[in-house]
């Protein structure tokens, strides 16, 4: 009886232990997705932005949220040497684990799409379902690009859902600080 009960245990240990490990579920290489958010252009050009320790804490208070990154590249879309889009590939902690998504963006700084592209969660992977990644297009650093105010959560994923907003936030204020005269809105004359 006494082994019986040490084999449950044991068996019990194990389901539970494999339903923590993360499963990692790649969607996009970081080629498709580049390819995908750029739309084939006919250049493309990488431009890098480091942040600083203190900018890395400044933006992980203001998010709530640790920045795994101090390196980021920004992928341009380029079209007779005019910059047509932006994309840049975020990392956000899940509930345990990261989150790696593309945001595509216009040159003022407005989103055009976001993918995910590798999901390691065991729950919530519904963030990547277009229905929710819809949510983030047209919107700008003048948006609240908060869940449950101009973002709703996907059910069962509200964590997800909250990194992934954080993410979007995150590459638009790495946009700005990098492309500030691009990211200003364009005025019209009087």
């Amino acid at each position: 009886m006494q082994r019986i009960a040490i084999n449950s245990v044991l068996v019990l240990a194990l389901f539970l232990s494999a339903d923590a490990v993360a499963q990692k579920r790649v969607f996009l290489s970081k080629e498709k997705a580049i390819e995908r958010v750029l739309k084939k252009a006919a250049t493309i050009r990488e431009r890098p932005i480091t942040i600083s320790e203190e900018e890395a804490k400044a933006l992980a208070e203001a998010f709530g949220m640790p920045i795994l990154d101090s390196r980021y590249v920004f992928y341009e879309a380029m079209e007779e040497d005019v910059v047509v889009r932006r994309a840049v590939i975020i990392n956000v902690i899940g509930q345990y684990q990261p989150i790696t998504f593309i945001v595509g963006m216009l040159p003022d700084g407005t989103v055009e799409r976001v993918d995910i592209m590798v999901y390691r969660e065991t729950r919530g992977s519904e963030v990547r379902r277009r229905a929710f990644l819809k949510q983030f297009e047209e919107k700008s650093l003048q948006d609240p690009l908060r869940v449950h105010d101009d973002i709703m959560n996907v059910t069962g994923a509200t964590i997800s859902s909250r990194s992934v907003s954080n993410g979007v936030k995150l590459a638009l204020r790495l946009h700005q600080r990098l492309f500030a005269e691009a990211s200003k809105p364009h005025q019209t004359n009087p």
